[in-house]
């Protein structure tokens, strides 16, 4: 809903406050779970990097990833999947709890 900053005097309180419920809801969805979470999948700790801005977490899975991708063909896949999908989940989990602690307004 877009309003014109003389509409906000002709409005109720109800009508205020289901407004600044409604900014509160759209706001607090700052980090896309399932973004993170596809970008963990396709390479562990990219979620984490890109999309929630977990540095550290991240890095870590991801040099983890390379080291034991860079040994063998083989071992780089059984890395792939044994750390895809932890580390999509638990992208997809951080983000959700991100989102619900924030509220920017």
């Amino acid at each position: 809903m877009i309003l014109r900053v003389d509409n906000i005097n002709q409005l109720s309180k109800p009508e205020l406050n289901n407004l600044l419920e409604e900014i509160k809801a759209e706001s607090a969805k700052k980090y896309n779970p399932e973004l993170a979470a596809f970008l963990s999948l396709v390479i562990p700790g990219l979620g984490h990097i890109f999309s929630l801005k977990k540095y550290i977490i991240g890095s870590a899975l991801f040099l983890i990833f390379i080291a034991i991708s860079s040994s063998d063909e083989f071992a780089g896949f059984i890395a792939h999947a044994m750390m895809g999908t932890p580390s999509a989940f638990h992208a997809y989990i951080l983000a959700t709890r991100m989102n619900k602690e924030k509220v920017f307004i």
